[in-house]
């Protein structure tokens, strides 16, 4: 597919109503045009958005996104933001992406509550998931069609993940009013209401530069932390006030940090943490430090005790037997005893009676539907939360913390909707 053919298409939607404005009608008409494709051409339709989602990245057009939302854009915002832009076809792309306040031009559309919200996640999101559904069975032919495209040189373009963490610095006073005239005439009194209801003197200064995480210490950007479960490590690209932390295709708060123990020194060492950052690691070789002693549960400083870790992993290597080979679904909603270790309930009934699961894609509004279980255990409700997110392609709230009842029809099943962490 070349560029011209792309934009063709993208175009194609426009004359047949499909409008970015308008988000469900949009993702509808995308949808029936990629089922018509076959598996190669929906690939190549996803790597040109990709591109051009690539080239919309840089700080300008996050900080343009920012204000255009009206105070507020986070990663998913700012994809969203880049894909409505694209919809809009190649003159008003090749504006924005030239100058980012050209964005004022498009129409940016209002939501129910009046508020801005220039975004389309159906063009971000739809291609991908219409791709799996082409290849499930296939996975030689993904990885071929894959490498073929890799291979064009003129829409090479880096991956995407969380580019937004890249950009949390603090907007300079008079920064968007200077450099986007446009959108700041149009948006910039609501901007200004938002700062004035926000805990925050602007809407990135929820973003530090280091920040104590507990069972970490003090953490800073640059870091290098490594898992205790797999030893994969990433580089701490962002960090948030209340202690989250971004790597590239990383996100991790609260009960993560129970599987992140050890940090990477500089030198590229890896010890077992001991609350202190990969810049500030105990040496082996320090004569006032040491190395790290255990803590009287053995846990080596992370907070969590390796009796847990075991049997955290024994649960989790049950569900992965049970469920077969394409597992997603990373199962939490066992119980502690008394001593805070794991108990083990995936043969425990989770729901006496009758009981059907229900889930949306935020993204795109694809929905979700199980069969009728009766008294389903458990490993029954992990089961059917990983055919909930192969069905919905969800690679990213995968923890199964639980689920809530939100209705009982009299007479028929209840149903109810999974409580899933990321």
């Amino acid at each position: 597919m070349t560029h011209d053919d792309f934009w063709r298409h993208v175009e194609g939607l426009i004359h047949a109503g499909a409008h970015a404005n308008k988000p469900e009608p949009y993702r509808k008409r995308l949808a029936a045009l990629l089922d018509g494709f076959d598996a190669h051409q929906v690939a190549w339709f996803l790597h040109h958005v990709n591109y051009r989602l690539s080239r919309l990245r840089t700080r300008g057009h996050w900080l343009a996104a920012t204000l255009a939302f009206a105070g507020a854009c986070d990663d998913e915002d700012f994809a969203a933001f880049r894909a409505w832009v694209i919809a809009h076809g190649r003159d008003a792309f090749d504006q924005v992406l030239a100058n980012p306040d050209r964005a004022a031009s498009l129409g940016i559309p209002l939501d129910r509550n009046g508020d801005p919200k220039p975004a389309l996640n159906a063009l971000a999101w739809t291609p991908g998931k219409i791709f799996d559904k082409k290849t499930r069975s296939d996975a030689d032919t993904s990885s071929a069609i894959w490498k073929t495209i890799a291979a064009d040189e003129s829409t090479r373009h880096e991956e995407d993940f969380h580019v937004g963490w890249s950009y949390w610095e603090p907007v300079a006073p008079g920064e968007l009013e200077r450099d986007f005239p446009a959108l700041w005439a149009a948006f910039g009194a609501r901007y200004r209401d938002h700062l004035a209801s926000s805990d925050y003197d602007d809407p990135l200064a929820g973003f530090v530069r280091s920040a104590e995480v507990k069972g970490l210490g003090q953490v800073n950007i640059g870091d290098t932390l490594v898992s205790r479960h797999d030893g994969t490590s990433f580089v701490v690209l962002g960090i948030s006030d209340t202690a989250a932390i971004f790597g590239e295709d990383e996100y991790l708060g609260g009960d993560d940090f129970r599987y992140i123990a050890r940090v990477q020194e500089e030198d590229g060492a890896i010890h077992s943490n001991q609350g202190l950052s990969g810049r500030h690691q105990r040496r082996p070789d320090d004569p006032d430090t040491g190395p790290p002693d255990e803590d009287d549960d053995g846990d080596m400083g992370s907070g969590v005790s390796d009796e847990s870790m075991e049997l955290d992993d024994a649960i989790r290597a049950r569900v992965k037997a049970a469920l077969g080979d394409d597992v997603r679904v990373i199962y939490e909603a066992y119980e502690y005893d008394d001593e805070d270790l794991p108990v083990d309930n995936l043969d425990q009934q989770a729901h006496k009676g009758r009981i059907r699961f229900v889930a949306e894609d935020p993204n795109d509004g694809e929905t979700f539907e199980s069969e009728t279980l009766e008294n389903p255990t458990w490993l029954d409700v992990a089961r059917v939360a990983n055919q909930m997110l192969i069905a919905l392609n969800d690679h990213h709230h995968v923890y199964l913390e639980g689920f809530d009842i939100v209705k009982r029809p009299k007479g028929d099943a209840a149903i109810a909707e999974f409580s899933m962490g990321s």
